[in-house]
């Protein structure tokens, strides 16, 4: 550990790396080891940070830097949910620190949340008025200010911060971000060309003034790209960010062409190879992404090599492979170990793919973990939702009841589907009462009733129940469909079309047994 955070001080990442991972290897839970492979990964920057980081603050669950830590990464790599659940695990003695509200408001910024995060910068500065960086933050978010006045007080602020000279870059990238938003082209090329001829700027700086000449269509760009990619062709983290730019901005096809013509050995050096498998994926170059995938080892990320196995086995296969894909992709799933956020890129990578069933195995994975599963069955819903596939919506209801069986809204929920379905009738149909019998005047609840008095053709008490209900609730489709049954089936025919009429107008939004449910009254309201 010593020869690791000695290479890591140096900046020798790849040595850093070697020792850290002897380390592990001797001791798994070394936090020490730990910390040096999140920071090294975040250097790159790699996701690899944030499963580093997650193993941290699992270990030593009693120190809230941890999590700090976790939810500031996970931040880095626009993970906001998972920096949200960071947070939470923070205990609330602990959450009057300088440290937690200057977390806090990174994640609140990150999430859009301004008026939060300004509430936590403000706390901050209470705390260390003198802080210049907690300054800094303030001044920025009030860049977005939609009163003119204040924002004008906030560039005059980093002006005044500028004569610092630690702060200057800083200044410079914030005004830089409030010129774009406020179309100003040409204050925004002059301060892309300061960040750029600055003796501090990082790649990071570089790859804005890049931006700027590309936003401008500035016939420079192709000479300044290539002297870039020169100048830092060498070294893994910077030729990382440079990768990732191009494929951000549209330029897939020249970051392949340029990761092809690096060193042999840096080549393989992650998270090189990441970069390169995003970029086939975008130009669809399933050739160089089979060379990419093949015969390599990504350790941690090992779950992602497996997963780009699967799509090129897609793309390439001339038989019938679906076995054979599966089975890849069931190997990424399972190499992930349980890690959340593992799977939870998976299931997204899955759907930004169009593979809607990988997607689906990847969230059923995570609702079946033993925390965090409320994003996991809000995607099953929604995938479900768009397939129409009721019985599965009943599946994601039964697992969201499972684990807050105290909960009406997901009793009520489950009930719903289950009825619909045609399935526990008698059991559900005592169920609804009580709840109905607990909150009299929840709509939602009381439609559910309604929908099992009318299974049981108790359409009289049904109409009781619905008659009541705001006419906006009523005439959402699905209610309307309920409603329209309830009213043909004792007589009120004329009344019945009406709401018939939305259901039908509407069928797109109704699930199959909604639909048939709005079709059984048509004899009766003709």
């Amino acid at each position: 550990m010593e020869a690791a955070e000695s290479f890591l001080r140096k900046g020798d990442l790849r040595n850093a790396v070697v020792s850290a991972r002897e380390a592990l290897h001797r001791n798994p839970d070394n936090a020490q080891a730990l910390r040096v492979m999140a920071s090294i990964a975040e250097a790159f920057p790699s996701p690899e940070a944030i499963l580093w980081r997650q193993r941290l603050a699992e270990l030593t669950p009693d120190d809230v830097t941890g999590f700090q830590n976790l939810a500031l990464t996970a931040v880095k790599f626009d993970e906001i949910g998972m920096a949200q659940q960071a947070l939470e695990r923070i205990p609330s003695a602990a959450r009057h620190t300088l440290a937690y509200h200057q977390t806090a408001a990174a994640v609140a910024t990150a999430a859009k949340q301004n008026d939060l995060a300004l509430e936590h910068f403000n706390k901050g500065l209470a705390l260390a008025p003198q802080d210049t960086w907690l300054r800094f933050n303030v001044a920025a978010l009030g860049l977005s200010s939609p009163d003119a006045t204040q924002a004008a007080q906030a560039r005059a602020e980093l002006n005044r911060l500028r004569e610092n000279p630690s702060m200057q870059l800083p200044v410079l990238r914030a005004l830089l971000g409030d010129a774009r938003k406020r179309q100003d082209g040409a204050l925004a090329m002059r301060l892309a060309t300061r960040i750029d001829q600055s003796p501090r700027a990082e790649i990071t700086d570089h790859l804005l003034y890049l931006e700027e000449l590309q936003r401008a269509k500035d016939p420079a760009l192709a000479e300044k790209q290539i002297a870039l990619g020169d100048r830092i062709r060498d070294n893994v983290q910077e030729a990382c960010r440079f990768l990732l730019w191009m494929n951000a901005h549209g330029l897939a096809s020249q970051s392949i062409d340029w990761y092809q013509n690096l060193d042999p050995i840096l080549k393989k050096q992650m998270p090189l190879p990441l970069a390169l498998a995003e970029a086939c994926v975008m130009t669809g170059n399933w050739t160089v992404l089979s060379r990419a995938v093949s015969n390599a080892q990504w350790e941690t990320l090992e779950f992602l090599r497996l997963a780009y196995q699967s799509r090129v086995l897609a793309e390439l296969s001339h038989y019938q492979a679906e076995s054979m894909i599966e089975l890849k992709w069931d190997l990424a799933l399972t190499s992930t170990a349980g890690r959340i956020h593992s799977l939870t890129v998976l299931a997204r990578m899955a759907e930004s793919w169009g593979w809607s069933s990988q997607a689906v195995k990847a969230w059923w994975f995570l609702a079946r973990h033993k925390t965090q599963q409320t994003e996991a069955l809000f995607n099953l819903n929604r995938l479900y939702a768009a397939e129409k596939n009721t019985l599965e919506l009943c599946r994601v209801a039964r697992r969201a009841y499972e684990l807050q069986p105290d909960n009406p809204a997901l009793a009520n929920n489950l009930a719903y589907y289950e009825l619909l379905l045609r399935q526990n009738l008698e059991q559900n149909a005592q169920a609804v009462a009580e709840h109905y019998r607990k909150i009299p005047g929840q709509p939602v609840i009381a439609s559910t009733y309604a929908l099992a008095l009318h299974l049981q053709k108790k359409d009289s008490e049904a109409l009781a129940l619905l008659s009541p209900l705001p006419k906006t609730f009523l005439c959402q489709p699905a209610i309307a469909a309920c409603y329209g049954v309830v009213l043909a089936r004792t007589g009120n025919a004329s009344k019945a079309r009406k709401y018939l009429g939305i259901a039908a107008n509407n069928r797109n939004a109704l699930l199959p047994e909604e639909a048939a449910l709005a079709d059984s009254a048509r004899p009766f309201a003709p």
